[in-house]
């Protein structure tokens, strides 16, 4: 997992052409100009742009992928994040290959995701997004990009 200022980005041109353009994407702001939806960017590199109020923490499963790593990154507004090795968590079941997710249960640390910043999360990455940051109330703009693996 990386958790980061976008700024930073240049320092993870080696991890892959897929994690340097949606980190590129996001550095420039033409993440930002994106509309509301799912967008094929070429090479298998998605953006979901999306606009909705983070919920409360056991609203939510962790998740992990196994073809895709995550960028995550809020546009406007706040959340926060759970994130544990998913070693560390109860499966809710096996994988699901049309959703490319595993779901499960446990305790993680919390991430603040704030303008500005970015997190990319692995394969063994379990995450657990949109989740209310308290002192922030109100919709997040956020856009996730979906780098991958093959």
């Amino acid at each position: 997992m990386i958790h980061d200022r976008v700024e930073g980005f240049r320092f993870y041109g080696g991890l892959g052409r897929g994690l340097f353009r949606a980190l590129s994407l996001l550095a420039s702001g033409e993440a930002a100009a994106f509309p509301e939806g799912r967008h094929d960017l070429g090479e298998g590199l998605l953006a979901i742009h999306s606009r909705y109020v983070p919920r409360e923490a056991d609203a939510e499963p962790y998740e992990t992928h196994r073809r895709y790593l995550d960028v995550q990154a809020v546009l406007a507004g706040g959340e926060r994040m759970g994130y544990a090795p998913a070693s560390s968590l109860t499966p809710l079941g096996p994988y699901d290959e049309g959703e490319d997710c595993v779901l499960y249960r446990g305790e993680g640390a919390w991430l603040p995701l704030l303008p500005g910043w970015f997190a990319v999360l692995g394969v063994q990455d379990a995450h657990q997004p949109g989740v209310c940051l308290p002192g922030f109330g109100g919709e997040v703009c956020k856009v996730v990009f979906k780098v991958p693996l093959t």
